[in-house]
């Protein structure tokens, strides 16, 4: 397994997509620290130097910007081979993890998250597909050709400290 941090900490929020291509490691550490109720987010991926990043900020729901239609997701942000991870920030500044698999192509696959440290009162607020064995601290996708999957997690991101590692495997 290959693993991805996130982490919250002190500044202002401004958009970030994190990248991982399928094989390589995903974030190694995912975490927040708050002061003073400013949030700034910083990612760690394979031993990297941590770099600051911000939440996609958006005029619609976490379930809406997804716009899960046609076992897929339109967020828009799609990438061939390649799962993307990123924060997204409703109008009510309610907080979500955002991951999509892939790009409606030619190749499917299968990807396997263990997560490490997600808040107390987060959950799976999307779903792409029924069939997903989504849950904590392991979650599985498996995606056919053509389409996406992924998911959202929210419910407890803002305005406390967190740290989420996710080990990846991608099949």
């Amino acid at each position: 397994m290959r693993k991805f941090s996130l982490s919250r900490m002190l500044a202002l929020l401004s958009l970030a997509i994190l990248l991982a291509a399928s094989g390589m490691p995903l974030v190694e550490n995912l975490s927040v620290r708050a002061q003073e109720l400013d949030y700034t987010y910083s990612i760690e991926q394979g031993g990297d130097s941590e770099i600051e990043v911000s939440p996609l900020v958006g005029g619609t729901s976490v379930q809406a910007f997804y716009d899960y239609r046609d076992a897929e997701a339109h967020t828009g942000l799609e990438e061939s081979d390649t799962s993307i991870l990123f924060l997204y920030e409703d109008p009510d500044g309610i907080l979500s993890l955002v991951i999509v698999h892939d790009k409606p192509d030619q190749t499917g696959g299968k990807a396997i998250f263990e997560f490490g440290g997600v808040p107390d009162g987060s959950s799976f607020v999307v779903q792409d597909d029924v069939g997903d064995d989504l849950g904590f601290p392991r979650s599985e996708w498996i995606w056919l050709a053509a389409k996406t999957d992924g998911a959202a997690v929210s419910g407890s991101l803002e305005n406390q400290e967190w740290t989420i590692t996710i080990y990846s495997a991608f099949l």
